[in-house]
């Protein structure tokens, strides 16, 4: 008896960012009996279910075929990449002082090429917001902003960046008194 090869599975390819959480290539795959392989040919295939490590910007190729489980043919192989792009830098800030009551400006980073600036309010978690937020000079004190950058190409999201905003306290008048001034 001649049996069928199975067909080509229907894959996948993924992107994600440097130490984004591990995800299991038979959840990628979502196949029943894959047979997953390192090589386009030859090689032995394998029922398990790797993971595969974000640690390192890499890009990850395997290929995977489907195998039928009564007969034991194997189909055709079909490649299948995992993309693990950098995270951008942290961007460039410089720490600003105002004195109490002065007009402030929106805070200012330096987002590399490629990039555009996320502003918090918090050194992690917390809603970014794409406009620098300007500070307020009311009362006297530090106030931390953080500051990232998102890469548009790929959607990966760098460290933040702390600025602390610095507002000083006015410093008392000069004493004044009454002088008399004698002419002559």
């Amino acid at each position: 008896t001649v049996d069928p090869l199975p067909t080509a599975p229907t894959v996948t390819n993924l992107s994600v960012c440097k130490d984004d959480t591990p995800i299991a290539w038979g959840v990628l795959l979502m196949l029943q009996h894959a047979s997953l392989v390192t090589t386009a040919t030859g090689g032995t295939g394998s029922p398990t279910t790797p993971t595969y490590s974000t640690n390192t910007a890499t890009t990850i190729t395997r290929w995977v075929a489907q195998q039928n489980s009564t007969t034991g043919c194997i189909g055709p192989r079909v490649q299948i990449t995992i993309t693990v792009h950098p995270l951008p830098v942290a961007p460039s800030i410089t720490n600003i002082s105002y004195c109490i009551g002065q007009t402030a400006n929106p805070l200012s980073a330096t987002a590399t090429t490629g990039n555009t600036l996320r502003w918090y309010t918090s050194a992690t978690g917390g809603t970014a917001s794409t406009t620098a937020p300007t500070p307020s000079t009311a009362a006297a004190g530090t106030t931390s902003y953080w500051v990232s950058q998102i890469n548009t190409a790929t959607g990966c999201e760098g460290p933040r960046a702390q600025i602390d905003v610095e507002v000083l306290t006015l410093p008392n008048p000069p004493g004044t008194s009454n002088l008399s001034v004698c002419f002559g």
